[in-house]
C-alpha cells in the first residue's frame, strides 16, 4: 500500500486525518517561516552563497517565485 493512499480509511477516519493535518500544517508552516526569519535576521544566507535572503529561498530551499 502506498504511503500516500487513503483509500483503506473510512469517512470518519479520513475527516479526522483531514482536520488534524490541517492544524498539523498551519503549526509546521508557523515553525518554517520562524526558522527563515532568523536565519534572515542572522544574514546565514550570505556565507552560503547567496546575496539575499529570497534567492536563498529559490535556490537552496527549491521554493517558487509566489512563496517566497
Amino acid at each position: 500500500m502506498s504511503r500516500y493512499s487513503r483509500s483503506h480509511l473510512d469517512n470518519q477516519a479520513l475527516k479526522q486525518s483531514l482536520r488534524a493535518r490541517a492544524g498539523g500544517e498551519r503549526a509546521a508552516t508557523a515553525d518554517f517561516l520562524a526558522d527563515i526569519a532568523e536565519f534572515d535576521a542572522r544574514q546565514l544566507f550570505v556565507p552560503a552563497g547567496y546575496d539575499s535572503m529570497y534567492a536563498f529561498c529559490l535556490r537552496e530551499l527549491n521554493l517558487s517565485e509566489e512563496a517566497t
